[in-house]
């Protein structure tokens, strides 16, 4: 059986993927990006046109996810960012009634940060006696 930490896993591998693939497609169109992206060059254009498999592998398994799963990764990667608790954060999103596209999306486009988030979330849950698994 899967687990949530087993998602959070292998979201985080295909996340490093995409990250790296981007360093190296910007590498490859001799574009430095590290004080942000000039949308008046054409290399950018060209860039911005070529596809990043890492991107669109995790843009792929996000849907496959059992909802239960989605739902407290979703909470966890906010719990990260936000220095909350798991819980908190998921019954916070059940409030407010987000969609599973919602999710989905916000993860995906939170990519560059997901170690850290989870990194600090996972942490913390560890600190708390939190079940990432089952909260």
């Amino acid at each position: 059986m899967t687990t949530t930490t087993d998602y959070i896993e292998r979201i985080l591998r295909i996340a490093n993927i995409a990250n790296r693939t981007d360093v190296t497609l910007d590498e490859m169109h001799g574009l430095e990006t590290e004080f942000g992206v000039n949308f008046s060059d054409p290399l950018t254009w060209k860039r911005m046109a070529d596809t990043n498999i890492g991107e669109q592998a995790l843009t792929r398994l996000l849907p496959t996810l059992p909802l239960e799963d989605l739902k407290r990764v979703h909470a966890l990667m906010y719990a990260g960012r936000d220095r909350e608790s798991a819980t908190d954060m998921k019954k916070y999103f059940s409030t407010r009634g987000e969609s599973r596209k919602d999710m989905e999306h916000s993860i995906a486009e939170k990519r560059l940060a997901l170690a850290t988030y989870f990194g600090r979330a996972l942490e913390r849950a560890r600190d708390d006696g939190e079940d990432v698994d089952t909260f």
